[in-house]
């Protein structure tokens, strides 16, 4: 063997044999990260998004104690003791191991209706009919609901089939913001009054069992064409059951009676 040979053999060793080093040393480094990434306790638990639930009591249905191992969490089980309380529609739960926090991400229900029972609030509607409870930290301009027979639950839908409907016809629609309570009949049958405008006073508007969509598209045009110009005489009840006409009549003292 030349002495060319010989150096060149040995540059080679010399190079897979750093090869071989370097490689080690950033398996050895993995094998270490990862061996931390697998113990990485939990030091927070941090809550965003809860605005009308206090962090704490989420944090009490999560039931994470700090300084429990990561890799040992059910975060399948920790979203749905969370997404057990009333207001939390849904929740994300993440993992930050870098900082060793446990991120629950809350998306609230949104409340379309206020339910009034023995003539006082008594809890909130979502727009599927799911209710949470009154809160003190603020209020919602939505519709009072009257004549809903079924008793606040904390996890089911309390709205009948009727208001069920109704209420998710009426999230987003033009309507919303012109509908000022809603009547509940046992029959399903939706009855709701208008909010006033400036020439004509609140009116009680019958919208039956189905086809919430185009009545509501009707009220609108009817509450715009005709409320807004002030009729004379006023009108107090509107019947937007049928197809082909709107069935009215004149206003009197009870606006309830005037649609029994």
């Amino acid at each position: 063997m030349d002495l060319d040979t010989a150096r060149k053999i040995a540059k080679l060793a010399l190079r897979l044999g750093t090869i071989v080093l370097v490689g080690g040393g950033v398996f050895v480094l993995g094998l270490i990260g990862w061996q931390w990434q697998a113990n990485v306790p939990v030091s927070v638990v941090q809550v965003k998004g809860a605005r009308h639930v206090h962090p704490d009591t989420l944090r009490m249905l999560a039931r994470v104690d700090t300084g429990i191992v990561m890799d040992d969490l059910d975060i399948g089980l920790i979203a749905d003791r969370v997404q057990r309380h009333p207001w939390v529609q849904h929740v994300d739960v993440r993992q930050r191991r870098s900082a060793r926090t446990l991120v629950l991400g809350v998306t609230e229900r949104t409340p379309a209706a206020l339910v009034i029972q023995d003539n006082r609030p008594a809890f909130y509607l979502d727009p599927a009919g799911y209710a949470m409870p009154l809160v003190d930290s603020t209020s919602f301009d939505v519709p009072l609901v009257r004549g809903m027979a079924a008793d606040y639950h904390p996890l089911n839908s309390v709205a009948g089939d009727g208001l069920a409907n109704f209420l998710q016809t009426l999230d987003g629609h033009a309507a919303a913001s012109i509908i000022t309570e809603i009547d509940v009949f046992a029959n399903d049958r939706i009855r709701v009054y208008t909010r006033p405008t400036e020439n004509h006073p609140s009116v009680v508007a019958d919208l039956g069992r189905e086809q919430f969509g185009v009545r509501l598209k009707r009220l609108v045009a009817f509450h715009a064409q005709v409320l807004q110009a002030g009729p004379d005489p006023p009108v107090g009840y509107v019947d937007l059951r049928y197809d082909n006409q709107i069935v009215t009549r004149e206003a009197t003292a009870d606006r309830r009676s005037v649609a029994s």
